[in-house]
């Protein structure tokens, strides 16, 4: 546990710099979503695949919604054109 009772993973990548990923070659966090990924930093917490608010589109940065850390998809146009891997690195079109 860290000063505040939380975890002392939780935050610990906050203020780090964002790391660049692929994200055909993250490992998926369930069967039940192509696009919810396990963070590559931390393996506990789960990256989202964020998306612009008004507009919906995929957008390239991303964070790890337990530890923090920061990815910026360096394949984000595939991920736009729904050109995603089933599983780690398999890269399938869907």
């Amino acid at each position: 546990m860290n000063d505040k009772g939380f975890p002392a993973l939780c935050s610990a990548n906050l203020h780090a710099d964002p790391i660049h990923v692929k994200h055909a070659d993250l490992t998926r966090s369930s069967d039940d979503s192509r696009y919810r990924s396990e963070c590559p930093v931390c393996g506990d917490g789960t990256l989202r695949v964020y998306r612009d608010p008004e507009t919906l589109e995929l957008l390239a940065l991303d964070r790890c919604i337990l530890c923090g850390q920061r990815v910026i998809y360096d394949d984000i146009e595939d991920l736009k054109r729904g050109e995603l891997g089933e599983t780690k690195g398999e890269g399938i079109k869907t």
